[in-house]
């Protein structure tokens, strides 16, 4: 294991723009991170990882849902001017694109092809990418496009294909309800919370992390909050009072990878459908659960339906979202979902669904968990992905499962020892101990652009980082 941490943080990469500065009025106000850096110890005198000791908070911005989607982000994107002026989209297309292809136009025998083929890809792109499948998404990208300067396809195309292109640790731990305390109280006090990394090769785009809170109207309760990356209007990480999500990437599963002409047929008609906004890709879907879309497709009434708070619209809760997600279209993802009692994993399929849950500790990577027994179909997996850096995220997914599995385990028995002699309560660790999981080599490392730690049970973010190509490089 030694080797695939030392192998993460020693790649080489440039430095990415600044970031925009937090600002200093009410907007960007916010509570100080829960553990004290300037310590370099947690409250049980354990080291603090790098990762909790460098970054920053990403800047802080407040989305009206009231105002005409055209106008939500002005204020967002005249803040990020400086940081997309330093970087050339057209440059990061081709990267994406060439991410995308086959091996042997890449780097094989037909590498002479690569330059003509992602030339083509952009031509189609101008033409054919002009929207989203959300109306309301697709008028939020005309107006940033408008703002900014930059090519709507190029937008389009970011916000279709980022999901084929990130590896994540993410996962859902029983936590003591008071965050601050360091005691095991266990019991009824303690709640899920929702860990999340992300990690991607594009170091260009961590000046692009940005925290969106989302408000019904001037002045309102916020009612989600998302981190995630300024032009992308999907979710990829969110938190609203009851439920969180995150996204994970999935290699195509074995079945559709391996099940015939028909099969391969559909999955790829179904891309074509999301490339060209005649279908929800899936942080699209995120979204609609995070947020709710009054052109959304109709689901049914059911009592897991929760309120807005302040607002009169209603959202699916996560046994209404699990029922949707075993039938629905979409692309391979691991979708990780928090209540404040239960975690879950989905393994998504094209119509398969696959769901874990647990009331104490689940972790997911990038790994199907019927592959564990057989680390070759891990390593098969990678190869079928045309990035080398995903490949390389897939080929050592595992690893990172047992690391962040590991960690919790030690941090469950150091808060049992804690317990008063004779004393009872359900395994709860506290937020340190959540730190520290996420703060391992092998979690967060040079290729992190963010972590976060969400808290379902108040739809707040108890902790965040965003990372410089640098920060976590030796």
């Amino acid at each position: 294991m030694e080797s695939a941490g030392l192998r993460r943080r020693q790649r080489e990469q440039k430095q990415p723009p600044e970031p925009p500065l937090p600002r200093t009025n009410k907007e960007n106000k916010r509570a100080a991170p829960p553990s004290n850096p300037s310590t370099h110890h947690n409250s049980d005198n354990t080291p603090l990882p790098r990762s909790l000791t460098t970054g920053y908070t990403p800047p802080l911005f407040t989305i009206d849902l009231s105002q005409p989607p055209h106008h939500r982000y002005d204020h967002v994107a005249h803040a990020f001017q400086p940081a997309l002026a330093s970087i050339n989209f057209e440059s990061l297309f081709t990267e994406a694109a060439s991410l995308l292809l086959p091996p042997a136009i890449t780097t094989g025998p037909a590498a002479w092809l690569l330059p003509p083929t992602t030339h083509l890809l952009r031509t189609l792109s101008r033409l054919l990418l002009r929207r989203l499948h959300s109306a309301e998404e697709t008028a939020e990208l005309r107006g940033i496009a408008r703002e900014t300067g930059l090519a709507l396809d190029l937008l389009v195309a970011f916000n279709v294909g980022l999901d084929l292109l990130m590896g994540c640790t993410s996962g859902g731990v029983r936590m003591q309800g008071d965050s601050s305390s360091s005691s095991a109280s266990g019991g009824s006090e303690s709640k899920i919370v929702h860990f999340r990394t992300l990690d991607w090769d594009m170091d260009s785009l961590r000046a692009l992390v940005v925290e969106l809170e989302f408000v019904k109207f001037p002045g309102g309760p916020v009612v989600a909050r998302t981190v995630g990356y300024f032009g992308y209007v999907g979710v990829l990480t969110g938190v609203r009072r009851g439920l969180s999500l995150g996204l994970n990437f999935r290699a195509g599963p074995q079945e559709e990878a391996g099940g015939g002409w028909g099969k391969r047929w559909k999955l790829g008609w179904h891309l074509g459908m999301v490339l060209m906004g005649w279908r929800r890709g899936v942080a699209s879907v995120l979204r609609e659960y995070l947020l709710g879309d009054g052109a959304a497709r109709k689901k049914k009434t059911g009592t897991g339906y929760v309120e807005l708070d302040g607002g009169d619209g209603e959202l699916p809760g996560i046994d209404d979202i699990l029922e949707d997600l075993a039938h629905s279209p979409s692309t391979a993802a691991y979708l990780i979902f928090c209540t404040p009692s239960r975690v879950y994993s989905v393994e998504k399929g094209y119509r398969t669904a696959s769901v874990r849950s647990s009331g104490q500790f689940l972790a997911t990577c990038n790994h199907d968990v019927a592959d564990e027994p057989d680390p070759g179909r891990i390593h098969a997996a990678a190869q079928n992905v045309a990035s080398r850096g995903m490949a390389e995220i897939i080929d050592e997914s595992f690893e990172r499962k047992q690391a962040v599995e590991e960690v919790w385990k030690q941090r469950v028995q150091l808060r049992r020892k804690s317990r008063p002699r004779g004393g009872e309560g359900v395994d709860a660790v506290n937020l340190d101990d959540v730190l520290q999981m996420l703060g391992h080599e092998y979690i967060t490392y040079g290729g992190t652009h963010f972590a976060v730690v969400m808290d379902p049970e108040h739809g707040e973010m108890l902790w965040r980082r965003v990372y410089r190509t640098d920060d976590l490089r030796e």
